[in-house]
């Protein structure tokens, strides 16, 4: 029940409190006094209407209409508001305040329930007078609505509608029901079938096992054909092992000659230098008096002999290997000879030498 009605700038009132008694209230006063922007301010609370801001007052403020509902036990303050701070609905209760907004042209529900207010308690005075204009059947439905009546109406009518919907699937549910069991009188070969496709379902296991062990062994000869190429190519270097090895050795012999042959003719080049001394020291002889020149030669003779002595053993040492030299050089030739055109090793084109 509506308790009091507070407008603040809604048209002509600054700020107008209105305190309502149980009953029926009525509102009176000359033209012009604000008597129809009071129940504007109701509707505008109860229904968001009207929209715009035509109804806010000229001299501009937040507008705002704050109605108090009191139920036993419990007092709800709704209230509606318009401004530079925002256009809501608030609703205090005994326990707190709760906002709400983007609401859209309608109501928040519980606004509705807080009110509960409904267009039978609300009557302006171009209104015909309450029931007196109505038929029976318009009395009938506004006194029940009164009374609530009107929901059990709709409830009942709900129930019987259901009732009727439930027997029609109901009776639709059992006609499809006995058209299944007449379906599935025709799959009783399902149970053999079954038992068919877990054979099927094995064999197919045991087909893809099979295969999975096939492509294992397909790698496996694989392998065993890279291992046989791979010990052939092997077989085939190791024939050519003991030649290799000899040409080796003959390479190293060959090594061993060249320094032989570098060091004699090293020797070769000292002689060359020992035979120039010698010139050198029969030019000096020649020029020196001949007292001087048995004195210098008798000093002379000693170092003459060795030399001569170094000399025959280079001369021998030459001879030997110049031997040497031809019997290796004869055997490089022979080796040549047998050398292979192809690396055994690597494949590879060998270059003559």
């Amino acid at each position: 029940m509506i308790s009091k009605l507070r407008l603040i700038n809604f048209q002509s009132h600054e700020d107008s409190e209105l305190v309502f008694h149980p009953g029926f209230n009525v509102i009176v006063g000359p033209s012009d006094s604000g008597k129809t922007a009071i129940v504007r301010a109701l509707e505008w609370l109860r229904k968001n209407r009207p929209a715009g801001d035509a109804f806010r007052s000229t001299w501009g403020g937040d507008t705002t209409v704050t109605g108090t509902f009191e139920d036993p036990g419990r007092t709800n303050r709704v209230t509606r508001f318009k401004g530079k701070d925002g256009n809501a609905y608030a609703l205090t209760t005994d326990e707190d305040t709760e906002e709400f907004k983007a609401f859209g042209q309608g109501v928040p529900a519980e606004i509705l329930a807080a009110m509960n207010l409904t267009d039978l308690n609300v009557q302006t005075q171009l209104d015909p007078p309450f029931m007196l204009s109505l038929s029976p059947g318009e009395i009938a439905r506004t006194l029940n609505e009164v009374a609530n009546l009107d929901e059990i109406d709709r409830a009942l009518s709900n129930i019987v509608g259901k009732k009727m919907r439930i027997r029609s699937d109901l009776k639709y549910a059992n006609a499809d029901r006995a058209q299944m069991e007449e379906t599935l009188e025709g799959f009783e070969y399902l149970a053999e079938m079954e038992e068919d496709i877990q054979a099927v379902e094995k064999k197919a296991a045991e087909h893809k096992e099979a295969e999975g062990q096939a492509f294992k062994l397909a790698a496996v000869l694989v392998s065993i054909e890279e291992v046989r190429e791979t010990i052939a190519g092997t077989d085939k270097i190791l024939r050519h092992e003991e030649a290799v090895r000899r040409i080796l050795g003959k390479q190293a012999d060959f090594q061993a000659f060249r320094s032989v042959r570098d060091e004699l003719a090293f020797l070769l080049e000292d002689i060359k230098h020992r035979r120039a001394d010698l010139d050198d020291a029969a030019r000096i002889l020649g020029a020196e008096p001949r007292a001087m020149s048995v004195l210098k030669k008798i000093g002379k003779r000693d170092e003459l002999t060795r030399i001569s002595a170094g000399l025959t053993f280079a001369l021998s040492r030459i001879g030997a290997a110049r031997k040497e030299v031809e019997d290796r050089s004869a055997e490089i030739r022979d080796l040549e000879a047998q050398k292979p055109d192809l690396c055994p090793v690597c494949g590879g084109k060998l270059k003559k030498t």
